[in-house]
Formats: structure tokens, C-alpha cells, sequence
């Protein structure tokens, strides 16, 4: 009975010699910390992201060090080492200077690596959560509010939690986010196994012709696995199952979907490997730029695919073709509410169109306006002759021009309004021939919207009497009517260039405004520290 006793009493004492040298340790580290975050002298000679958010996570806690479990500092490197599933880069969270101090035993070694695993932290948290680049700088026409970023709040629970359950809670509020990462993971390992090569120039490729070349598609083609007859792979007729495949490959690619193989689609099927790697990257940065958690009612104008999506109770329940602003009358990306829409809208003019569209034409024919049923209006209000207007008088510029309602309206039958800063709006118009055009940037920077009246009708199916025979009659009077929504979406516009759909198809556009070489820059631009 004493023996065990003594045993017991030896383990204890063990035990509490553990634990102090334990606590002396950690003392040891604490002091460390505090003196190179007092002093702002870190670390090898290197420098930190955050030091102003370090001060803030040091003196929370009194200094004390946050990566004690060799679990958790072990699982942060692996996700560092493995961030270029996010389209991030290892290199930019002090990754070879904490592999080289993981081994110290050294006290003021492990201050170091703690300050540096918690920078590296707190920057990962933040490119993760809102992106790596600034949007407003880099792209002068996305005015979307970015989120708030609290990576120190996710540093603070680090105790109670582990690497992989940060992350995962991260990305789960990102919008089509994990389509995007799935894909780029995909098209890596088509890179690994050599990618496609590229198709000659030469004749369109019709069904039913035979061409070397048609061999050479239905190889491309099962690369991205758009075609999946093997045994017919070197064949060099273009059968229906190739066909098939075409139109796919055009659908993903938002081209004419015919099956024709022309300049366009082999322009396309030429874009090597790498490019379309960086594609996704790039967009994979754009959602971050997004708000978490879209809303359940929301309308979503894609710019790049020339498309507006209604979606309620958080599935799609509606598409229409869209004509936005052309490259040097750029639809700019934000988020609204919509309020209400109008029937048999007066449109006023804007000043750029005034400028460049308008006043042009009248300096041609003086009956210009007339014949379009545009009014011209002082400042007073007093409507004007244009017969009596000196066209080439600067004071042109400030009247006010308004178009009547009408079949020439270019507002069309119907416009819906969310309130913005840009003047832009979702409308109809007279131009129905240009939905027929697989690229539609022909606006002056709003939204035309095919079928305008369809989508009157949805968002106003639950409001009093407002159904698709009221709209009909609304717009057959020809009186402007203005409709105040009851239930009312939000709305995004946004630009990608590389997405995933509904069905998970992996989808690329042409960078029709040029902004996805500076997004790629600031990806791959070392951060700067404060």
C-alpha cells in the first residue's frame, strides 16, 4: 500500500514539474511576444502583413501565445501549402520562414513563429473571406459593398476550434464558390496530362463533312469532356454524335450553338489550358469580392453572359436575355433594391447620350426630334422650338430632352428602377432584332431586358390585380403608370468571366470590358505590409 502510494506520489510530482516548466515556458514565450510587438521588430529581419491587427490579438489575451497545440500549428501549414486550391499562393504567408523556425526549441524562435502563424492568419482569414486584391482598385467599375472583414474574431476562437472547420466555415458563405474550385482543381489535372493541342485554322466544320481536323475537335473535346464517344476518336467524318458535342462545347462557351465550327468557336477551343487555369482563378477572387449569404429573392444580371436570372426562395425560377453597355459605355457591377416600375416610361436623356448619340444627329436634321417625339425643355421648364435652337450653341448641352411614350420610346413599354448612383436600369426596347446577336454590348451602359413584360408580370403575380391581361391593357393605353413593388428583390449585377451553372458545367466568357489582366496582377502581387 506504501509503495503505491509512493508511486502515486512520484507521478504527481512528475505531472506538476511538467506542468511548470510547462507554464515557465509559455512565460518565457509570452515575454518574448509582448517585447517584439511592443518594439514592432520582428522577425529574422522580415516584416509582417498586420501588425497594427497583431497589437490588437497580442493584448487581448495579455500577450499570450495563440499556437500552442502542435495539431493546429501542423494543420494551418498544411492549408497554407495547399492554398492554391483557392487560386491563392503559399508564398505569401511567410511559409519558408515558418518551416524553418517549426524545429526551434529556441524561446524567442517560438515568439517569432507564433507572431508569424498569427499574421499569416489573420491574412489568409482576410483574403479568404473578402479576397486578396481590392476591387475598388482594381476594377474601377465594381462598386459592390464588400464585407467586413473580422479575421481577429476567428484568431480569438482558434482554441476552440480547428483550421479546417475556419475554413470550411468560410468558403460556406461564398457564394458559387465551390463549383469554381472544384473546376480548377479539374483543369489542373488536364494541365498535368498535357492539356489539348491546338486545332490548325482552315474552312468552317459542318455535320456531315470529313476533314483531318474533325479528329482533332473530338480530341479537344474529350479532353474537357464535352464529347465521350471513344470509339469513334480518330474518325475524321462529323457525325451527329461530334455535332452533339459541338453545340455543348458552344453553350458552355456562349457561342452560337449551330455545331458550325467557325473562326469564333476554334478561336475558343484554342484557348490553351493555362489561360482557362487563370480564368478561374480570377473569378474565384470576384466571388470572394461578393456579399455572403445571398438573399432568398434576388434578381442576378450576369453582364458576361448578356442574362438576368430571377431567383426566389433561393432557386432559379426565370431567365431572360440581356443587351448591355458597350466597351466604352461599361454596365458597372453593384447591388441595389428594386422599387417600382413604370409603364409607358418618358425617358430623359442623359448627358452622354445627349452628347454622343443625339445631339449629332439633330445638327444633321433639325427634324430629328420630331420624328423620334423628343421634347427639348429650358431650365424653367418652357418647352422649346428646335427650329429656333442655335445647335451650335454650348447652352444645348444643359436643356432637358424627353422622349414620349411610345413605339420609338427607347425605354420600350416598361422600365424597372433600383435606386443607384450610375443612372442605370433594367428596360425594354424597340430593338428586338439584337437579342438575335450572341454578344449584346450595345447599350449606353443600362440593361434591355427580351420579354420585359414576362418579368413585369412575375414580380408583380402576388400584387392586387396586376396580372398578365391588366399589364397588357396598362401598356395598350399608353399612359405612363407607376407600379410600386410590395415585395421587392434585390439586385446584383455582376461581370465573371468563368462560372459553373445550376447543373455544375463549367461556363467561360470573353472578357468583353478587359478587366480580368489586373485582377490576375494583384493575384499575383506579393502583399504589402502596413
Amino acid at each position: 500500500m506504501k509503495l503505491k502510494l509512493f508511486y502515486i506520489l512520484v507521478i504527481g510530482l512528475a505531472l506538476i514539474s511538467s506542468g511548470v516548466k510547462a507554464a515557465n515556458l509559455n512565460g518565457e514565450i509570452k515575454s518574448n511576444i509582448e517585447c517584439l510587438i511592443r518594439e514592432q521588430t520582428l522577425v529574422g529581419g522580415g516584416k509582417v502583413f498586420n501588425i497594427s491587427e497583431l497589437q490588437k490579438a497580442y493584448l487581448h489575451d495579455h500577450y499570450a501565445p495563440y499556437w500552442v497545440k502542435p495539431k493546429q500549428i501542423n494543420g494551418f501549414v498544411s492549408q497554407l501549402e495547399h492554398c492554391d486550391a483557392d487560386g491563392l499562393q503559399p508564398t505569401d504567408y511567410h511559409l519558408k520562414r515558418i518551416k524553418t523556425l517549426l524545429s526551434s526549441r529556441n524561446v524567442h524562435d517560438r515568439a517569432r513563429l507564433d507572431i508569424l502563424l498569427s499574421d499569416a492568419f489573420l491574412l489568409y482569414v482576410s483574403h479568404i473571406q473578402t479576397g486578396k486584391t481590392d476591387p475598388v482598385k482594381i476594377d474601377p467599375q465594381w462598386h459592390v459593398i464588400l464585407n467586413e472583414k473580422n479575421p481577429l474574431n476567428y484568431l480569438y476562437r482558434l482554441s476552440r476550434t480547428t483550421i479546417k472547420e475556419v475554413y470550411a466555415e468560410l468558403i460556406s458563405m461564398l457564394p458559387y464558390y465551390h463549383g469554381l474550385k472544384y473546376q480548377l482543381q479539374r483543369y489542373r489535372d488536364m494541365e498535368a496530362n498535357g492539356g489539348w493541342k491546338r486545332i490548325p485554322d482552315g474552312k468552317m466544320l459542318t455535320p456531315g463533312m470529313s476533314d483531318d481536323r474533325v479528329a482533332m475537335v473530338r480530341r479537344r473535346l474529350m479532353v474537357t469532356g464535352d464529347y465521350s464517344g471513344i470509339p469513334d476518336a480518330d474518325s475524321t467524318f462529323y457525325d451527329n454524335t461530334l455535332k452533339a458535342a459541338v453545340i455543348n462545347y458552344q453553350k458552355r462557351n456562349g457561342l452560337e450553338d449551330l455545331g458550325n465550327i467557325g473562326p469564333q468557336t476554334l478561336g475558343e477551343m484554342n484557348v490553351p489550358v493555362e489561360e482557362r487555369i487563370k480564368q478561374i482563378q480570377i473569378n474565384m477572387e470576384r466571388l470572394r469580392w461578393l456579399p455572403q449569404r445571398l438573399p432568398s429573392y434576388y434578381l442576378l444580371v450576369t453582364i458576361y453572359d448578356f442574362s438576368l436570372s430571377v431567383f426566389d426562395n433561393y432557386k432559379e425560377v426565370g431567365t431572360y436575355p440581356v443587351i448591355v453597355g458597350r466597351s466604352y459605355r461599361q454596365t458597372p457591377v453593384f447591388h441595389s433594391t428594386m422599387r417600382y416600375l413604370v409603364f409607358n416610361p418618358v425617358w430623359t436623356i442623359p448627358s452622354t447620350v445627349l452628347k454622343n448619340d443625339i445631339l449629332p444627329e439633330v445638327k444633321k436634321n433639325t427634324d430629328y426630334l420630331n420624328e423620334k417625339h423628343i421634347t427639348v425643355s429650358d431650365a424653367a421648364g418652357k418647352v422649346l422650338d428646335p427650329k429656333h435652337i442655335d445647335w451650335n450653341d454650348e447652352k444645348v448641352s444643359r436643356y432637358v430632352y424627353r422622349q414620349a411614350p411610345g413605339v420609338d420610346n427607347s425605354l420600350g413599354a416598361v422600365k424597372f428602377i433600383f435606386p443607384n448612383p450610375y443612372d442605370v436600369y433594367l428596360h425594354d426596347t424597340p430593338h428586338r432584332e439584337l437579342f438575335e446577336r450572341s454578344q449584346r454590348t450595345f447599350s449606353s451602359g443600362c440593361i434591355r431586358v427580351e420579354h420585359p413584360l414576362a418579368l413585369a408580370a412575375y414580380l408583380l403575380r402576388n400584387q392586387d390585380d396586376w396580372n398578365q391581361e391588366k399589364i397588357d391593357q396598362t401598356v395598350a393605353s399608353g399612359q405612363t403608370t407607376k407600379v410600386v413593388l410590395k415585395k421587392q428583390p434585390e439586385v446584383y449585377l455582376l461581370y465573371l468571366t468563368a462560372w459553373t451553372d445550376t447543373k455544375g458545367n463549367m461556363q467561360f466568357r470573353d472578357d468583353i470590358y478587359q478587366r480580368d489582366t489586373r485582377v490576375y496582377q494583384g493575384l499575383t502581387t506579393r502583399p504589402q505590409s502596413e
